[in-house]
């Protein structure tokens, strides 16, 4: 009986070892160029800092960047999580980081 525990948990070892080699060899091989891509900044995925600036239009941008300009940035924030969805905290930082840029 103890024998049988024994060989059900080197078992369930090997598929767990057999699951991160997968992993591991996928993740090195997302990148285009077929290097490692660990380290390779080039090829990740956007921030979500990115993805919200890419998915505002340039009229939502002008929108908010008055809003800056005459000292409304909490409405700048409500206006920017509104139409991207994102969290207060994420939405903040963006608007901040949109603030600094214009300066």
């Amino acid at each position: 009986m103890n024998t049988t525990i024994v060989v059900a948990f080197v078992i369930l070892d090997m598929i767990v070892m057999v699951g991160v080699v997968f992993f591991i060899m996928s993740r090195r091989n997302s990148g285009s160029s077929g290097k490692n891509s660990v380290g390779d900044f080039n090829n990740a995925p956007p921030s979500p800092f990115e993805s919200a600036f890419s998915s505002t239009t340039s009229s939502d941008g002008d929108e908010i960047q008055d809003l800056l300009r005459r000292g409304q940035k909490i409405e700048a924030i409500k206006i920017y999580r509104q139409r991207t969805g994102l969290g207060l905290r994420e939405a903040k930082d963006a608007i901040e980081d949109m603030q600094r840029q214009m300066k």
